[in-house]
């Protein structure tokens, strides 16, 4: 009787295994090219990694050759019919991202900015809750603080990058952050890490915007 028991207990957990296995192949993110033929004579392929084995190419490409007033409501769309893809997140955050970054006083307050700003911080912990070993979301969400002079925070995250891997771009976003969290008010064009220059710029051209 003990044997049996003992056969029968083996086989539930190797059948549980399986299974276990299998979804969590299905649930994988893989990297898979997006044909991007906006125009006829375009052949321009962009790489996004995703979860679904529905093909989401033609949602990715409307949004992608989609105007500017249309990208958020593509992008939207495709979240409803695809909730698990964390890259349709991180886009979205980077157009809410953009939203709050080009809206100027004279055409928006600032809590219509900053609504913008809140929305794109969190599709972007969406994208890392359902991805967390992309380290290009955690470098992205790192600007994102970096340019809304919140500096703790992205210190916090653009760490978490560089604990994935050591890129050029989550390199020299860490000698800006370490530079600010030293004295917000230095100019980065005196620090020794040129690449991090076009953070300076995105920084000033917050602060202009914020203080008109």
């Amino acid at each position: 009787m003990k044997f049996k028991l003992s056969k029968l207990f083996l086989f539930l957990f190797l059948v549980g295994y399986t299974i276990g296995a299998v979804f969590a192949a299905s649930t994988e993110y893989k990297e898979r090219e997006i044909p991007l033929a906006c125009s006829p004579d375009s052949n321009i392929t962009l790489t996004y990694k995703f979860r679904s084995k529905a093909d989401i190419s033609k949602e990715m490409k409307d949004y992608i050759c989609s105007g500017s007033s249309e990208k958020l409501a593509k992008l939207s769309s495709a979240i409803v019919k695809h909730p698990d893809e964390a890259a349709l997140y991180m886009e979205r955050s980077t157009v809410y991202f953009s939203t709050y970054n080009t809206q100027r006083g004279a055409t928006a307050s600032e809590s219509v900015r900053n609504q913008a700003k809140n929305k794109a911080l969190a599709d972007a912990k969406k994208a890392i809750s359902l991805d967390p070993s992309n380290e290009k979301y955690y470098s992205n969400l790192s600007e994102m603080y970096f340019s809304s002079f919140d500096y703790k925070n992205a210190k916090i995250y653009n760490d978490k990058a560089r604990e994935l891997k050591k890129t050029a771009v989550n390199t020299a976003l860490k000698c800006a952050i370490d530079l600010k969290l030293k004295d917000p008010n230095a100019s980065l064009r005196r620090f020794k890490c040129p690449e991090a220059m076009k953070y300076e710029d995105s920084a000033q051209n917050l602060w202009n915007t914020k203080n008109r």
